[in-house]
């Protein structure tokens, strides 16, 4: 059985759930291949690092714009069936690439990319299955289209929301967020003796000094903060706040995220599946994006996670819970507990048993 799967770089978290994906189909013996498609990569190809550095703009420095058409897409009326921005020539080319490939299945982990196959089997009478996996806890209707065999959502909330929007509930499988198998790895006899502090891959982290004086308070256990590429960052913290652990790229944070006994970090949709997967407690930085506050709301519901507030005078945001949360175990303990509680939920063999009927199908 051939896999491909459709992904982009728009936010990593995405392409991240893809390479999840791809990981555990590897694990199968009777999938004979799996191959991965960035989607801009294919449609724009050129020209897409270009495309993916406006788009990294729109994210850091225009929220408002971004938040305009984000919830443009949560109150849309309708399900997309056609990919409006794709012109004849890349469906075209689309339709090469499958026939030269000839997949048994397609998994998106994009919503662009949903709809880019739902066209194509719009308009080419194809029966290949896709399945979307959706990689953020509430869905938009950018995600839906007649043409998806099967939905993946990270939990009954997102089911929910997918069946009031006319999908039949025999297409959804509540399986949460694709992360890498280190982070599934978990054991429970591992000590978690530090506070890890993540920017993801870009390190985006507060520019506030008071954020790290905060953080250089705590001294129930070392603070180690992630500044990913940003080496101006890095530089800075290890200048000003040398009590700090800062260390850039890291290539272990699976074995970091087990170690911690709290993360602070922003509630993007794998970085919360990776903490509730290594059953840790999640203090959330001030969010703006649309689909991060939903995630940070689903999050906060469960138990397992806190989320720094702005003083209603000042403005400001108000850094002091970092510390008193940092060295309270009884909270932490019962937040643990929660993430522990949330991934005893997660069907985490939907995937290969639905898969194992898809083989069956094919054979």
């Amino acid at each position: 059985m051939k896999v491909l799967i459709i992904t982009s770089k728009c936010g990593m978290g995405h392409y991240k759930s893809a390479l999840a994906i791809g990981e555990d189909l590897e694990k199968c013996n009777f999938i004979s291949e799996v191959k991965y498609l960035d989607l801009y990569d294919f449609l724009m190809k050129k020209l897409a690092p270009i495309f993916y550095r406006a788009y990294s703009l729109v994210v850091n420095k225009g929220n408002h714009l971004y938040n305009y058409l984000y919830n443009k897409k949560l109150k849309s009326t309708h399900p997309q069936s056609k990919f409006e921005e794709l012109h004849s020539k890349g469906l075209g080319r689309f339709k090469n690439l499958i026939e030269r490939e000839n997949p048994d299945l397609i998994i998106s982990t994009f919503s662009q990319a949903s709809s880019l196959v739902a066209s194509y089997k719009e308009k080419y009478k194809s029966s290949i299955p896709l399945l979307t996996w959706i990689t953020d806890v509430k869905p938009h209707y950018g995600w839906i289209n007649e043409y998806t065999n099967y939905y993946f959502v990270a939990g009954e909330d997102g089911k929910n929301d997918l069946i009031k929007s006319g999908v039949p509930a025999n297409k959804i499988y509540t399986a949460g967020i694709p992360v890498d198998l280190k982070f599934k790895n978990f054991s429970s006899n591992i000590k978690k003796d530090k506070i890890l502090v993540s920017g993801g891959g870009l390190g985006i982290l507060p520019k506030d000094p008071n954020f790290y004086r905060e953080l250089e308070k705590i001294d129930s256990a070392p603070v180690y903060v992630i500044c990913g590429k940003n080496e101006h960052l890095l530089k800075y913290l290890r200048t000003h706040f040398p009590k700090l652990k800062s260390l850039g790229f890291v290539d272990n944070m699976p074995d970091l995220m087990r170690q911690a006994q709290l993360l602070i970090a922003k509630p993007g949709g794998v970085t919360s599946f990776e903490a509730i997967y290594s059953e840790t407690p999640l203090l959330l930085l001030p969010v703006k994006l649309g689909q991060e506050i939903f995630n940070a709301n689903f999050l906060k519901s469960r138990g397992l996670a806190m989320s720094l507030a702005k003083d209603p005078f000042s403005g400001k945001t108000d850094y002091s819970l970092i510390s008193s949360l940092a060295s309270d175990p009884r909270s932490l303990e019962f937040m643990r507990t929660s993430a522990c509680n949330l991934k005893s939920s997660i069907d985490s063999s939907a995937l290969i048993e639905l898969l194992k009927s898809e083989k069956r199908k094919v054979s």
